[in-house]
């Protein structure tokens, strides 16, 4: 079976990046096989169409954390979301044990993105609402982060307010002696705080950056050394086995 989307107007793609958030609006997305540490929320515009490889999907879905998908979609959000954040704690409460999971849209609810705004996820909240009272979620979230790497997060927040700094200084070993405690200390508490080891986090974290940069009007090569990648050809493979995509396309999404 091959998936075909009905002709339809190219609309002009956005992209949002907040710490531990990256959201995206546009159309006729389709990605390679691929798989990513975050949690994928998809919300299809109306009478658009979307399919998870050969599947057509009817409504909203979650994708859950490493799940290895190829998603097709004719126009619409995605939300990327980092599983440790608050955000990601809800939606993994809603996931549970599934990998992949639908839920219907909100009848008369607005998902215009021209709503605006630097970050428009208040167009969200009445989904996380809603879920939350189809699951009983607790009040309480269910994960606490160990202040140490709390601190380390913030530092990596600040890529996304232009103050990147090439990642030399985010080797193990550097982390570790910055918090006062040996590299396998590190190297577990992160993953037992996180959920994902140290080093592809850190790969995450440099692909947003990456993207912060191009945003800015940087060249890829430029965008690839401040980011801690060899070249720009590094970055693409990076791009492409994380998002599916490109850093070609990613570059025409944000010159759009």
């Amino acid at each position: 079976m091959t998936t075909h989307l009905s002709p339809r107007a190219l609309v002009k793609p956005k992209v949002w990046l907040k710490p531990g958030i990256l959201l995206f609006y546009g159309s006729n997305l389709d990605t390679n096989e691929h798989a990513h540490h975050t949690i994928q929320l998809v919300f299809p515009r109306e009478n658009s169409a979307c399919f998870i490889g050969e599947e057509k999907i009817e409504s909203n879905l979650i994708i859950g954390p490493k799940v290895s998908h190829k998603l097709t979609l004719e126009e619409g959000w995605i939300l990327l979301v980092e599983p440790y954040s608050h955000l990601g704690q809800r939606v993994s409460q809603y996931l549970g044990e599934q990998t992949i999971r639908t839920f219907s849209p909100i009848v008369g609810h607005d998902m215009n993105p021209t709503i605006d705004a630097n970050a428009p996820l208040h167009i969200f909240l009445p989904y996380l609402t809603m879920l939350k009272k189809q699951t009983r979620l607790d009040d309480e979230l269910p994960t606490s982060i160990a202040p140490r790497i709390q601190s380390l997060l913030d530092q990596l927040d600040h890529c996304l307010s232009g103050k990147c700094r090439k990642p030399s200084s985010w080797r193990a070993s550097d982390v570790a002696k910055q918090l006062n405690i040996s590299e396998s200390r590190f190297l577990h508490l992160f993953k037992q705080n996180i959920g994902i080891a140290w080093r592809p986090y850190l790969r995450w974290r440099r692909l947003i950056c990456a993207v912060y940069s191009l945003r800015q009007g940087l060249s890829a090569t430029n965008a690839a050394y401040i980011a801690g990648f060899s070249d720009s050809a590094h970055l693409s493979r990076t791009f492409r086995e994380e998002f599916g995509v490109s850093i070609s396309q990613i570059k025409q999404v944000l010159a759009s």
